[in-house]
């Protein structure tokens, strides 16, 4: 019989982070997704996964979820630096769709 030992949502992404930061992108970008399935409107995963699509050239993939990450943000405490910053990676996502 194996024991499933179930992590909070906090500490599937700060380990999602931490293999983020060691470009081990694979890994986090499944731990960012197992977060999503739980709360579809996560603001850390879903910016973290925007951020790695854009980085990756899926332009389309990017503005879709920094969009819902933006919606989910107007609710948050530092909406307005987050906003801030989601612009700019919003900026680039435009760019990249006119190339």
């Amino acid at each position: 019989m194996t024991s499933e030992i179930s992590l909070s949502p906090i500490a599937v992404l700060e380990q999602a982070t931490r293999l983020l930061y060691a470009n081990r992108l694979v890994d986090a970008e499944a731990l960012f997704w197992q977060v999503l399935r739980d709360h579809p409107h996560n603001l850390e995963a879903l910016h973290s996964l925007g951020f790695m699509a854009l980085k990756r050239g899926q332009a389309e993939a990017a503005l879709s979820l920094l969009e819902q990450a933006l919606a989910a943000a107007r609710s948050a405490p530092d909406s307005a630096a987050l906003a801030s910053r989601q612009g700019t990676i919003l900026a680039n996502c435009g760019q990249a769709l006119q190339q």
